[in-house]
């Protein structure tokens, strides 16, 4: 919820996001990118976070989700 970015256990900045990422894949192959961003995050900056992983050279990413604890689909009680 604080902006911070990680790649795995370790955290990153928006300038070595890349370099990282490019890294990973240069050691690990094309792999799956998976991306999480808190709900309290607007959504512009998930997706400036998508961009560089695109321009890392990832060719697969997902977004994961994480089910809301009650199970319900609005997330209030009654």
């Amino acid at each position: 919820s604080d902006g911070s970015i990680y790649v795995r256990e370790e955290q990153v900045t928006e300038d070595t996001l890349v370099p990282t990422l490019i890294a990973l894949r240069q050691a690990e192959g094309d792999t799956v990118v998976y991306v999480r961003g808190d709900k309290s995050r607007p959504y512009g900056e998930v997706m400036d976070i998508l961009g560089r992983v695109g321009q890392s050279g990832y060719a697969r990413v997902s977004l994961l989700s994480q089910p809301k604890a009650n199970g319900g689909a609005s997330g209030q009680s009654q």
